[in-house]
């Protein structure tokens, strides 16, 4: 059992439910990517 299944069965001994993403986050406009293009990897600003 991983780390993740061994917190599931201490914390949610009835199980976990399943959500969409889109049923308890907002989709946000302000939200910037960097715009260095030399950067191996994006990050939000």
């Amino acid at each position: 059992m991983n780390r993740i299944d061994e917190l599931i069965a201490k914390h949610c001994p009835e199980g976990v439910e399943y959500k969409a993403i889109g049923d308890f986050a907002r989709k946000t406009e302000n939200i910037r990517w960097n715009e260095d293009t030399d950067s191996e990897f994006q990050y939000i600003t």
